[in-house]
């Protein structure tokens, strides 16, 4: 399976539970049970950060889906060893596959400002 299909059933996995459902993927690779249970794990402290990022908003406002995908975008920039480029593109193409029109330039625009420093965790 790609990292990118990985990433979408990360994506619908999170999704789900965001939004009181069940997704099970077809294949649960290494790699979506590290995104999954990471964004879960820390699921408080990514809201924090994202939150510190958020001009005129809270992520309790933000929709299902750019939350799940702010998530796993700052996630895998913080604890895994994907390039930073790949991370934020990455979620970009899951924001314009499952999110609005504006969806994709608004993750690009907050990963942006996570991808040139370090967050801690």
């Amino acid at each position: 399976m790609s990292r990118k299909k990985e990433r979408e059933e990360a994506f619908k996995t999170l999704y789900a539970e965001e939004v009181k459902g069940s997704y099970q993927p077809a294949e649960n690779t290494e790699f979506i049970e590290e995104i999954v249970t990471g964004v879960q794990s820390r699921k408080k402290n990514l809201d924090q950060l994202l939150d510190n990022k958020l001009d005129d908003w809270r992520m309790d406002r933000v929709y299902p889906v750019e939350k799940i995908i702010l998530r796993m975008g700052l996630y895998e920039l913080n604890f895994m060893d994907t390039d930073r480029a790949v991370v934020i593109n990455e979620a970009v193409e899951l924001a314009k596959k499952f999110g609005a029109r504006e969806t994709s330039s608004f993750v690009n625009g907050i990963l942006d400002e996570f991808s040139g420093s370090d967050t801690g965790g």
